[in-house]
């Protein structure tokens, strides 16, 4: 069976957030991340643990995972070059997490604020971190995929062959 619905956060993205001079922070003791227009919910602790899983997996006969963002700390509502970077910061941690459990692959995180930015990221992510594709929310600053400017993305998804996995932040 192959899981393809596993959300993760590095710890190393969590590190990086407590002093990076990005305009995201992470506080320890709440397990929030906070955003220029939010705060998270609380990162849970199994987001975040890759050999806990490892372990779950084999009771249901879990062959692979494929991780995604938690949509909650996809970091859309920043300005694209800080999108980017908090986008850039994700896909790379978890890229160096997944080194050392090959029983796993993932979807990029893309900042979709702008199109370009986006399709740019996830080339990046495919050709030199080997990601599978790319995940986003449905909607971005509260527009549909299709009315979202896009298109660039998609052109270089279908490109790559890359898929794509959608999911609704809630909150």
């Amino acid at each position: 069976m192959i899981d393809v619905h596993a959300y993760y956060v590095s710890p190393a993205l969590l590190e990086a957030a407590r002093g990076r001079g990005l305009p995201m922070s992470y506080d320890p003791g709440t397990r929030v991340l906070n955003f220029p227009s939010r705060k998270s919910r609380p990162v849970p602790p199994l987001l975040t643990g890759l050999e806990d899983r490892s372990a779950w997996m084999r009771t249901p006969s879990i062959e692979r995972q494929v991780l995604s963002a938690w949509m909650d700390i996809a970091g859309y509502d920043g300005e694209p070059a800080q999108a980017s970077a908090w986008c850039r910061l994700q896909n790379d941690t978890v890229a160096d997490d997944l080194r050392s459990h090959p029983w796993s692959s993932a979807f990029s995180t893309l900042p979709v604020v702008s199109g370009e930015d986006a399709a740019a990221e996830l080339v990046r992510a495919v050709w030199e971190l080997g990601f599978v594709g790319g995940a986003v929310q449905t909607q971005i600053k509260g527009l549909d995929l299709d009315e979202a400017g896009l298109d660039p993305l998609f052109e270089s998804a279908e490109m790559l062959g890359a898929p794509h996995y959608s999911s609704t932040r809630f909150g």
